[in-house]
């Protein structure tokens, strides 16, 4: 049967009485022209919000002066900071007289648009200030989705901004027929279809919205990440206050091209970074938009998507610009939004807090636990910062502990040392020559063995080919394809140090690895349903990660004696029949792991 691709006539219809809807109502219809801007701060200076710090009041202008000036054709002039004993969700943010001072000084500077400083202006306050100062009236929350449009690259940011528009347009749009606000002050669309027609049309293209936006998400997880994250256990994702410094952070630590720019909102999207850290353990950084103050929380809804690397995080960086005279606040804004994307407490409790930009200062400020003090354009700190990361990943990811053989002097002995990587205390082996003792891995397995006994390879065990993943302990690196080694098969080691049974140079880190069948260390497997040892490998710079049986292995029925051969294991399971025994044999739940063990 054949599917048509053809989209419905229906969809194309909605998809056109939206587009006529959103140019009416929408964010794009108040985005076109040059403005010369008159930011004003409505400040409060009565009720439990009043605010008379002078300071706070700068630091709030200079960061939307900041908002507005990110567009390319927006200026601001002027800014004023307004106060009133009103509150900002009344009709009128100002009395009579100041609206007169404000009018002026808007003549004055010749401002061909106006920003009010407040998270989201009512449709019915928006609709007075544009009757009364004859210009386009913005917000944060405009001024934000603005911004995003004009910078918007992936296919996820752009749907989360066409979904974060569809509230605006919401309201705007019930404005038109609940408050009666008069449809040319804002230029609506006046045709004959009604309320409902109309928030169906919005209903559905929400509705749509979502389901694309689920479906990039799943894809880029799927595709990109779901790669990435084969052999990559945990991930870090990076938080903080926009243009506090994310992006550079994560550029210094894992020395990548990344996209840096001085602006607020640089970053729009979660985007993913690789990156081995000095214990060789690999993580994923995952840098995400910046959070801002005074914004609407139906906006960040709309970006709590991509935001789920935050949730589904393994450890927390909050990045902090400690040069911003108000960056407690800023810090306040952050704890606030990952409260309100009910990030787990556990994960909070270990955020590492990182203070950004110390090359603007003149004085740290103080110290507090579990924060780093670094400076992304010269590197100061970033030695510290990442040990403890290191040390965060390696608790997080339950690495096991090894024992190795060193010599006192070697650099891998002070490396451990610099970076307190030891767990207890150097053992001096017997001649002194060295330190603790070298891994040996055995290779164990578990089987439900029925009626049958002694699993083993058919033909000679030195001969038989073990195929395994292998991962280079150096630097992580786990490559996709499978290796079979087998005891027989010996390579000369460089310096005629004796033969191994695999010798080979890691590609990401150029190390020499080996490893080695332990001699006289196959056994054949009898304990049933338990763990039990089949061979160890001594290994040198190697960790097996994997193990498939695959065929050639045979057992011995248990009350019959016969032996059965040619037992194909590939598919982890295997059925017969033991014809003197009149009884069927079969093996199955396989299982196998890799553990630490002596060599004798």
């Amino acid at each position: 049967m054949g599917f048509s691709t053809k989209v419905p006539q229906g969809a194309v219809e909605m998809s056109d009485e939206f587009n006529i809807i959103a140019k009416s109502y929408g964010i794009q219809n108040i985005a076109s022209g040059v403005h010369r801007v008159l930011l004003i701060h409505p400040r409060l200076r009565r009720g439990p919000f009043f605010d008379l710090n002078p300071t706070k009041t700068k630091l709030q202008l200079e960061e939307a002066v900041a908002l507005v000036n990110t567009l390319p054709n927006f200026k601001v002039i002027e800014t004023t900071a307004v106060s009133t004993d009103r509150s900002t969700e009344k009709k009128r943010l100002w009395g009579e007289g100041r609206i007169e001072r404000i009018i002026a000084l808007k003549e004055k500077i010749s401002a061909t648009a106006l920003m009010i400083d407040v998270d989201i202006l009512q449709p019915k306050q928006q609709a007075e200030l544009t009757t009364i100062f004859r210009v386009p009236i913005y917000d944060r929350y405009n001024i934000v989705l603005l911004i995003f449009k004009m910078f918007a690259k992936t296919k996820e940011a752009k749907l989360q901004i066409q979904l974060a528009e569809i509230p605006y347009i919401r309201q705007r749009l019930l404005s038109m027929y609940e408050l009666r606000v008069d449809p040319s002050i804002f230029h609506f669309d006046t045709s004959e279809k009604s309320k409902s027609d109309r928030l169906e049309i919005l209903r559905y293209r929400e509705q749509h919205l979502r389901k694309c936006l689920k479906a990039a998400v799943e894809e880029k997880v799927n595709l990109r990440i779901g790669e990435a994250r084969k052999n990559i256990r945990t991930v870090v994702a990076v938080v903080g206050y926009t243009n506090a410094g994310k992006s550079s952070l994560i550029k210094r630590l894992t020395k990548r091209n990344l996209y840096v720019e001085d602006r607020l909102f640089a970053t729009l999207d979660t985007s993913l970074h690789v990156f081995r850290l000095p214990s060789g353990l690999p993580v994923l950084f995952a840098d995400t938009i910046g959070f801002i103050s005074n914004l609407p929380t139906q906006l960040l809804a709309s970006f709590q998507a991509t935001l789920n690397h935050v949730e589904n995080a393994d450890l927390l960086l909050h990045v902090e610009d400690v040069s911003n005279p108000d960056y407690l606040t800023q810090r306040d804004v952050v704890m606030k939004t990952l409260s309100v994307l009910k990030i787990r407490n556990e994960l909070l409790n270990s955020m590492i807090r990182v203070g950004n930009k110390i090359d603007k200062l003149n004085q740290l400020p103080p110290n507090e636990p579990n924060t780093y003090f670094v400076s992304c354009a010269d590197g100061r700190g970033f030695v510290e910062l990442l040990t403890a990361i290191d040390k965060k990943v390696l608790k997080i990811s339950g690495v096991t502990i090894r024992r190795l053989k060193l010599r006192p002097h070697s650099e891998a002995f002070s490396y451990l040392c610099k970076y307190s990587f030891l767990v207890g205390q150097p053992i001096p082996s017997e001649d002194n020559d060295y330190l603790l003792c070298n891994p040996i891995i055995a290779l164990q397995l578990k089987a439900n063995m029925v009626n049958v006994t002694s699993l083993e390879p058919m033909s000679d065990w030195t001969k038989f080919r073990w195929h395994l993943k292998l991962k280079c302990t150096n630097c992580g690196e786990e490559p996709e394809h499978w290796q079979y080694v087998i005891e027989k098969e010996k390579f000369n080691t460089p310096g005629s140090r004796g033969a191994v049974n695999i010798l080979e140079k890691c590609k990401l880190c150029n190390r020499m690895n080996t490893l080695d069948i332990v001699k006289d260390s196959f056994r054949p497997y009898k304990n049933n349903n338990n763990y039990d040892e089949l061979i160890k490998f001594d290994c040198r710079g190697l960790e097996p990660t994997d193990f498939d049986p695959r065929s050639e292995w045979r057992a011995i029925g248990t009350e019959s004696g016969i032996v059965f051969e040619n037992i194909d294991l590939t598919e982890k399971e295997w059925v017969d029949y033991d014809e003197k025994a009149a009884q069927p044999t079969e093996i199955n739940e396989i299982h196998y792991r890799f553990v630490l063990c002596r060599k004798q």
